[in-house]
């Protein structure tokens, strides 16, 4: 890579958060604020969607973008069951389940997730993330550079509010509706003495 700092940043083997950075390195040019922009809320899959508005990335980064890809694929199915299989065809990179398996456990290693493999089924269950990608907000972060808002929907606090409101208005309402229809009976009243 051109710039040795953007390198060493984006290649620290235990940060998956960037976005705090996007503001704060002055004198990047226009690809290594478009890498970091992607390594903040992108996935490998818009490496190669976009790849002419990147720095060209080494082993080492498209390794590290392909564990970020991987912690934005097991956010989304915490307390599920994934497939490996289709695990594997979003990364594109990762030639083998045998390849994801190692990715996987590595990462559970590092303490990034606490998931389990079923090699007899081909699954990962997920059970909690201890790690989480960057947010994007447009509150506090300047415009994409080169990402959409559809590109990185899973990761903005736009989406999360609209699903958070669209839950509520499902749960929480009905709920509240139902209590306020049909008041407590007088023998369920807690009584304090």
């Amino acid at each position: 890579m051109e710039n040795n700092h953007i390198y060493q940043l984006l290649a620290q083997p235990r940060l998956y958060n960037y976005s705090s950075y996007l503001e704060l390195l002055p004198g990047v040019d226009q690809k290594e604020a478009n890498t970091l922009e992607l390594f903040s809320f992108g996935d490998i899959e818009h490496y190669l969607k976009y790849t002419d508005q990147y720095l060209s990335l080494d082993n080492v980064l498209i390794r590290k973008l392909i564990s970020l890809s991987i912690l934005s694929i097991v956010s989304r199915n915490v307390g599920n069951e994934i497939p490996l299989k289709s695990i594997l065809t979003e990364l594109h990179y990762v030639p083998s389940i045998e390849d994801l398996e190692d990715l996987l456990i590595q990462m559970i290693d590092m303490e990034c997730f606490h998931a389990t493999i079923d090699q007899k089924k081909g699954t990962v269950y997920v059970q909690q993330m201890l790690v989480l990608r960057d947010a994007f907000n447009l509150e506090t972060h300047a415009l994409l550079r080169v990402l959409t808002e559809e590109d990185i929907e899973h990761r903005s606090v736009a989406w999360a509010r609209r699903v958070l409101q669209s839950w509520m208005d499902a749960k929480i309402s009905p709920a509240k509706e139902q209590l306020l229809l049909e008041p407590p009976a007088p023998e369920d009243k807690l009584v304090i003495e």
